[in-house]
C-alpha cells in the first residue's frame, strides 16, 4: 500500500503546528508582556478557553507524531524509515508530552482560577514561553526531518 498522501499529510499537519507555535512565540507573547498583570491574566484566559482541546489543534498534534511513527516502524531497515520514526519521536516528546505534561496544568490552573488566586502571572507567563519554544523548535526539527526523510 503506497502510503505517501498520509507522510505528506503528516509534512503539512507538522508545518502547520509549527507555524501556531511560532506564532505563539513571537507574535502572542510580544503582545502578553506589554499587558499589566490583570490584563494578562484575563486575556490569556480567554485565550486558553478558545484553544485548549480546539478538535483541529488536537488533530493537528496527534496526526504529526503517529502517521511518521507507523510509516517509520514499517520502514525501520531504511534511513529514511529511521529518520521518519525519529521524526515522530522528536515531535511526541517535545510536542505532545510537554503539552500533555507541562502545558495542560497550567492552562487547567489559569481557567480554574479567578484572579486573585493566581499569584504569580509573570511566572506562568514564562513557563509558558519556554515550553512554547521546546514545543516550536521540537515541530521545526520534525517537520525538517520528515521533509528530508520524503
Amino acid at each position: 500500500m503506497n502510503v505517501d498522501y498520509l507522510y505528506d499529510l503528516s509534512i503539512l499537519t507538522t508545518g502547520l503546528f509549527c507555524g501556531l507555535m511560532m506564532t505563539l512565540v513571537f507574535v502572542f507573547q510580544r503582545q502578553w508582556d506589554l499587558l499589566d498583570d490583570e490584563t494578562y491574566k484575563n486575556t490569556f484566559r480567554i485565550f486558553l478557553r478558545t484553544a485548549k482541546g480546539h478538535w483541529l489543534i488536537t488533530i493537528l498534534v496527534v496526526y504529526s507524531f503517529i502517521v511518521p511513527i507507523v510509516i517509520g516502524l514499517k520502514e525501520i531497515e531504511t534511513t529514511q524509515g529511521i529518520v521518519r520514526l525519529l521524526a515522530g519521536i522528536i515531535f511526541f516528546t517535545g510536542c505532545f508530552v510537554v503539552t500533555f505534561l507541562f502545558n495542560l496544568p497550567i492552562y487547567n490552573t489559569i481557567i480554574n482560577s479567578s484572579n486573585e488566586e493566581l499569584k504569580n502571572p509573570k511566572e506562568i507567563k514564562k513557563r509558558f514561553y519556554i515550553l512554547n519554544i521546546i514545543r516550536f523548535l521540537s515541530s521545526l526539527i520534525t517537520s525538517l526531518l520528515l521533509i528530508f526523510g520524503r
